[in-house]
This record gives C-alpha cells, sequence and structure tokens, in this order.
C-alpha cells in the first residue's frame, strides 16, 4: 500500500507537468495519458509516454513522464514487472536519463529553466527512491528521497510560484511523519517531517498548481492519502468529486466513489454508483478482466485481500445480493464469485462453496464460471484468489 500511495504521488506530479517555454515536449499530449492512465489502459498511455520520448529524445520531461507511467503500472501490477523484466529495465532507463538530462541544466543562465530541471530532478529521485524501496534497496531509497526534497525546496527557492514542485514535497513531509520507518531506517537518520504541512501543501499544489493537470493530480493525492492514511473519508469525497468531473469514465475513480460512499453508510447510493460502474463493461471488454485487479485492489494493494478489506467487503455483498431492484444479467454472477472469493480467502470454505454453485448454475459474467468451477476443486485462498483477480485475458 506505502508503495501504492507513493506512485499516485509522485507518478501523479510527473504527468502533472507539462514543460514551460524552451522546451520541446507537447502540452497537448499530457491529457491524452492522463485519460489513458485513469481508465486503466496501461499499454495506451505507456505507448504514448514512449512516443514522447522518441520524439524529443533531449527533454528531461519525456523521460519523467514515461517513468512516472510505467512507475504507476509497476505498484497496481506488480507481477507484470516481475515476468517482463523489459519494462522494469525501460523504467530504470527512463529515471537515469531523466536525472542525466536535468542536471545538464542546473546552471542554465535561465532562471526558469533552472527551476524546471530541478523540478524534474526532485521527482525523479522521488519516483527512483519507491522503486528502490520496492526491490529491498533502504539505504539508496533514502539518499534519492532525502536529495529529491531539497531540489523540489530549491525549484522553490528559485521560483516561489511553482506551486506544482510542492506534490513531491508535501508527499516527503506527509510520509516521514506518518511512517517514519518508512525507509527501515527513519528512526536512526532522524528523518522528520510534519503531517499537517504535507497536506498543506498538496492543497496548495490542487489550488496553485501552474500546470493544466497538477490541481487534478493534487486532488488524486489527497484522496488516497485521506482514505488510507488519515481514514478520513469525508475528506477525501471533496477532491474525488473533482477528479470524478474531470474524468467521468474513469473506473479507478468510480470505483473509489463507490468505497467512499459505502464506507459512509450510504449503501443505496453506493449500490447505484456500482451498478453504473459495472453498466460500463458492456463497452469496455477489458473492465471485468485486464483492468479488474487496479479497479479493485488499487487503492491499497497490500490490504485488498486483509480481513479488514474483505469482510466489510461481504456484508456490502451480502446487501446487494439481497435488494429486489430488476438489475443486468450477469450483475449477481458477478457480486457472488467475489463474495465466494471473499469468504474462501476469509476462511468460510461452506459458505464459498455455495456461491460458487450458484455462479455455475447461472449466467457467465467475464470469467466468473471459469473461477467458480478452479475454487470448487479446492479452496482459493490469498494467493489464489489474487492470481485469478490479476488475470489480463480470458
Amino acid at each position: 500500500m506505502r508503495r501504492r500511495i507513493c506512485a499516485l504521488l509522485l507518478a501523479g506530479a510527473a504527468l502533472a507537468a507539462p514543460p514551460r517555454a524552451g522546451a520541446v515536449v507537447e502540452d497537448d499530449a499530457v491529457p491524452v495519458e492522463l485519460r489513458a492512465m485513469y481508465a486503466l489502459d496501461y499499454e495506451a498511455a505507456s505507448a504514448s509516454t514512449l512516443r514522447r520520448t522518441e520524439r524529443n529524445p533531449e527533454d528531461p520531461f519525456a523521460y519523467l513522464v514515461d517513468g512516472g507511467v510505467l512507475y504507476w503500472r509497476a505498484s497496481a501490477e506488480p507481477s507484470l514487472f516481475k515476468s517482463r523484466p523489459t519494462l522494469a529495465a525501460r523504467l530504470e532507463s527512463d529515471l537515469a536519463r531523466a536525472l542525466e538530462l536535468s542536471r545538464s541544466r542546473f546552471k542554465d543562465p535561465d532562471p526558469k529553466r533552472r527551476a524546471d530541471a530541478l523540478f524534474v530532478n526532485g521527482l525523479s529521485l522521488g519516483i527512483r527512491a519507491q522503486w528502490q524501496l520496492s526491490r529491498g534497496r533502504w539505504f539508496r531509497a533514502y539518499l534519492d528521497s532525502r536529495k529529491g526534497s531539497k531540489h523540489l525546496k530549491k525549484c522553490l527557492d528559485l521560483d516561489p510560484g511553482y506551486a506544482d514542485a510542492y506534490l513531491g514535497i508535501g508527499l516527503y513531509e506527509y510520509l516521514s511523519d506518518t511512517l517514519p520507518g518508512v525507509l527501515k531506517l527513519g528512526a536512526k537518520l532522524l528523518i522528520h517531517g510534519s503531517a499537517a504541512r504535507g497536506l498543506e501543501f498538496l492543497r496548495l499544489a490542487e489550488k496553485n498548481g501552474r500546470y493544466r493537470f497538477a490541481a487534478t493530480q493534487a486532488g488524486s493525492n489527497l484522496v488516497m492519502v485521506q482514505m488510507v492514511y488519515e481514514r478520513d473519508d469525508a475528506a477525501a469525497e471533496r477532491p474525488l468529486r473533482g477528479l470524478l468531473a474531470q474524468y467521468p469514465n474513469s473506473p479507478y475513480f468510480r470505483f473509489l466513489e463507490v468505497l467512499i460512499l459505502a464506507r459512509t453508510g450510504r449503501f443505496e447510493q453506493s449500490l447505484e454508483k456500482a451498478l453504473a460502474l459495472y453498466a460500463m463493461s458492456e463497452t469496455d471488454a477489458d473492465l471485468l478482466l485486464k483492468k479488474r485487479s487496479s479497479m479493485l485492489c488499487g487503492v491499497a494493494p497490500e490490504r485488498c485481500l486483509k480481513p479488514e478489506a474483505l469482510t466489510p467487503a461481504v456484508v456490502w455483498l451480502d446487501r446487494a445480493l439481497a435488494d429486489g431492484r430488476e438489475t443486468p444479467a450477469g450483475w449477481k454472477t458477478l457480486c457472488r464469485i467475489y463474495r465466494g472469493l471473499a469468504l474462501d480467502v476469509l476462511g468460510e470454505r461452506e459458505r464459498a462453496l455455495e456461491d460458487y454453485r450458484a455462479v455455475l448454475a447461472g449466467p457467465d459474467a467475464a470469467d466468473a464460471h471459469e473461477i467458480a468451477a478452479r475454487c470448487s476443486r479446492g479452496p482459493c485462498r490469498a494467493a489464489e484468489a489474487q492470481r485469478l483477480l490479476d488475470r489480463r485475458e480470458r
């Protein structure tokens, strides 16, 4: 979960920042990549960012954006990066190139270009720190995160109006206060931050970011922090409303809306939104297959199949299945297969088997019949359930 939050903050900040005058990356490409990323269409997003680097091989922003999208995907689909090492190599190469090109501009006579260089360098170091952390390289992660924060502060020293830099600084401040062991070195190396200051920095970026999508990214960051760390769903709902206004067809944001409504006691509204989200699968066949894991588990991958997440999910699915309204074909099948998996992971095998039998006796939805057949033969515990949810093709 920690890595997912950092990915949202850092990769999102990368995408929030198209270049200023004098850079060569096209500003108009950023919305396309953001829409694809939030639609959970990672292939389209990364193909677009790769074209950026090919068109603009000397622009550090291009490599930062490509690396940001790749790291977002790595945090959402870690198993994919294990099976496709070329993606990991591309991510590391992107960050190295962004750092190299931005460093070469630290002494540019134009202070605006120097500020841009520090911004790119600081965010690239932040992303690399989280990549190092995911690989167990704790000390390297600490060094990169500290240096990245310093460069972003230097960016603000040069240009106090560069509010986009508060994205990365806010992350460092917040996590180093709320999670002193985030690098497993916090106490020993005296890492100290301020959660309150970190949240304020993120709000500053949301309100004052000069780039078109800086506010969008800061809002996304605030949603994640409020939901996962602060456990304040009401506070998360405000920025989420703004994100949904900009990305109404994002399954990622729409599922977060379902989750917040459910967690704040508004079951009827939550069910209505869930049914509307399910209806999107009629025109997006990938929604219930290769996008499924990112949509359902993206908010906190490490906790997705833990009892604290599954128990309330079962309660919600119980109510959804008991609801008397007319629902589309396949909806109840989907509810039953997800409830069956949740019950299996929780150790309630007999109830899980009841759901699997009901699924096999009814209409199919996505790969529900296949999952039910597999889990009927033997218990599907957490690892197997995650493997089934992670499937990218039928």
